[in-house]
């Protein structure tokens, strides 16, 4: 990070791979408009922020700012804020449209698009389709998400569901610890195991 607060990604030797800092010119229906388009750190950090900072299976969650760049003007428009992902060069990876990143880790991208989030892998598919009303980022390899009648469950990075859709609450893992909660068993501690 720059003195700006500004992204760049530097190799193990030392060197600059992408400078996530670039002006260009746009056409944006009232003539030709240069833009600002640089790399920033998250606005907040929680668990919601993973991604950032570190690459996960060859990807970094990074902010993004777009604004016009007007001569002799103190008012900069911006017309992008946003979370995407890039790799060590700096290309950017393409989700589906229409949908906003939530968060990144353990290689899922967890995605939100009217208030319905999923989980898409790295590799260009759906592992838990986009209908659920509730969703955590991935911690530990298992995601846990939910449904419009209030139950939550869990899912592995392969899509499989691993802990079924009969909790109330279902708290992230720690130390492949997972506590879950009915109104008809109580709270429960599951552990992870090796298959």
């Amino acid at each position: 990070m720059d003195d700006y607060g500004v992204l760049k990604i530097i190799s193990t030797s030392g060197r600059v791979t992408a400078q996530l800092n670039r002006t260009y010119l746009t056409d944006a229906g009232h003539g030709s408009t240069y833009m600002n388009r640089k790399y920033y750190r998250p606005f907040y950090n929680d668990i919601y922020h993973l991604g950032y900072y570190y690459f996960d299976h060859g990807l970094m969650r990074v902010r993004v700012i777009e604004h016009e760049r007007l001569e002799g003007d103190i008012v900069n428009y911006i017309t992008a804020d946003d979370d995407i992902l890039i790799d060590p060069y700096g290309n950017e990876f393409k989700i589906p449209a229409g949908y906003k990143l939530v968060s990144y880790s353990d290689g899922i991208l967890l995605l939100e698009r009217d208030g319905k989030y999923g989980y898409y892998h790295r590799g260009g598919y759906w592992i838990a389709q986009p209908v659920y009303t509730y969703a955590m980022p991935f911690v530990e390899g298992i995601g846990i998400i939910g449904d419009a009648d209030g139950f939550k469950g869990a899912v592995d990075t392969a899509g499989n569901t691993v802990i079924p859709f009969a909790y109330t609450d279902i708290t992230t893992p720690s130390s492949g610890i997972i506590a879950c909660y009915s109104e008809s068993t109580g709270w429960k501690l599951l552990a992870k195991v090796e298959k």
